[in-house]
């Protein structure tokens, strides 16, 4: 499995409160640079998970597993909500979805 594409496992910023303005601002995401070896989601597996066949549906996998929850992952520039995620020993697993 090569693992060669670049993606970004993101952790939304939290909301703190601004003095100044008096309203609660969102901080930037924390974003991990991790590679990654992506393919598209079977048919299949994309009608038992999400009911539908849908396109922009990819599956993920890395070679170490990432401990931190996490809230979405970046990867060429779009942002993807995580459905399924899968722990193997020391590999991990995704089943993503664009967002809208």
């Amino acid at each position: 499995m090569r693992c060669d594409k670049l993606i970004y496992l993101c952790i939304n910023g939290e909301e703190v409160y601004d003095e100044t303005t008096g309203d609660y601002v969102t901080k930037e995401p924390v974003k991990y640079k991790r590679y990654a070896n992506i393919n598209d989601m079977g048919d299949e597996k994309m009608d038992m998970l999400l009911g539908k066949i849908t396109v922009g549906a990819l599956t993920i996998r890395l070679n170490n597993a990432f401990d931190e929850d996490i809230d979405y992952i970046e990867y060429n520039g779009e942002n993807y909500e995580i459905k399924q995620r899968k722990k193997l020993g020391n590999k991990e697993s995704f089943q993503v979805v664009k967002k809208a």
